[in-house]
């Protein structure tokens, strides 16, 4: 399938841990690919190496020329991933028009959940990452610096917010999603049905809102003191219009 070329710009595709990001970054990977605008695998000294796919970290002035200059040679949308905050250099592409993207978020209880299984299997396999997750106390200061990040994101125009319950059960209706930000016209189903491939996901459980079974009501109750902000923002998200976005004040906050 191909169609006319959308405006050229960097595609960010970020998300907490664990907020079915991955899926949300092929759901617009494919989608690009199949409407024929090709995604190159980017120079190592812009991406990770160790991804598979296109990760980036944080992101300098001359870096983000660059995937500016690579986005505008394909004359289509370039999508990468990440988890970081964004930079003054990724604010400013925003801001001018020249990037956008989309947030990927999720219950912090949910979150701590599969933080924890991620512990036991890197443990298993002897990796480093996650496997200092070991009860849950111990996910509590990683989600305090990533909403913080998610916090600076929320703050950015041209922004639309994926949360996980959507995305990982109503994949077509987020790829539909993705494709009219993106500028791009697809088949949302097409796409769905790609990505069910276990090739392009990253699941632990896949369940919903598996803390109200697996999380006892005194440690529920913690995390909801904490992060009474972004329940509520999720709240607020879900039953959000789809051409909708709730917007974060300057001075919020997202835990306490």
């Amino acid at each position: 399938m191909s169609c006319k070329p959308p405006k050229p710009l960097v595609y960010f595709s970020y998300g907490l841990t664990k907020s079915a990001s991955t899926l949300a970054y092929r759901l617009a990977w494919l989608s690009l690919e199949d409407a024929g605008f090709k995604q190159p695998r980017l120079p190592f000294h812009l991406v990770e190496e160790i991804h598979s796919v296109n990760f980036v970290a944080y992101i300098e002035d001359a870096m983000m020329d660059e995937l500016l200059d690579i986005a505008a040679a394909l004359g289509h949308p370039l999508v990468v991933k990440t988890h970081v905050r964004p930079s003054p250099a990724v604010q400013d592409a925003i801001r001018s028009g020249k990037a956008r993207g989309s947030i990927s978020l999720r219950d912090p209880r949910d979150m701590a959940l599969s933080m924890l299984d991620h512990g036991v299997r890197a443990r298993k396999r002897g990796h480093k990452a996650f496997s200092e997750y070991h009860e849950l106390p111990d996910t509590l200061d990683a989600i305090r610096e990533q909403l913080d990040n998610l916090a600076e994101w929320l703050k950015l125009p041209d922004m639309i917010t994926l949360p996980y319950e959507k995305t990982a059960f109503d994949p077509v209706r987020t790829a539909a999603r993705l494709q009219a930000h993106m500028g791009i016209a697809g088949d949302p189903e097409k796409i769905a049905r790609k990505v069910a491939d276990r090739k392009y996901i990253q699941f632990n459980k896949g369940l919903r809102r598996r803390h109200r079974h697996e999380m006892s009501p005194e440690d529920s109750a913690a995390f909801t003191a904490e992060f009474t902000p972004l329940i509520a923002l999720l709240e607020t998200v879900e039953n959000t219009p789809d051409d909708g976005r709730p917007r974060l004040p300057e001075t919020a906050r997202l835990r306490h």
